[in-house]
């Protein structure tokens, strides 16, 4: 063992398998419900409440947010970075 690797221990790059596999997990399922939601509002014509639209933020911001860190993982990035 040398002394870089065990100085730096938490700073390997991530496995990328767990992580992406998280990452892409959470992205399709955030972008499904999403998806549930507008063909409810759009196609069956069901208006949405000023709660529910509020409730779609989460999502707004965890497509995007999956998507980065799928990316992030994908490209070996370290763990504390996937983390964050």
């Amino acid at each position: 063992m040398t002394t870089q690797s065990a100085a730096i221990p938490a700073f390997k790059p991530a496995a990328g398998g767990s992580a992406l596999t998280a990452s892409l997990l959470v992205t399709l399922i955030a972008a499904a419900t999403i998806a549930g939601a507008w063909f409810f509002q759009l196609v069956l014509e069901i208006l949405p409440c000023p709660l529910c639209l509020e409730q779609r933020y989460a999502y707004y911001l965890a497509i995007p947010l999956g998507a980065l860190t799928a990316i992030a993982a994908r490209a070996g990035a370290p763990r504390p970075l996937l983390l964050a």
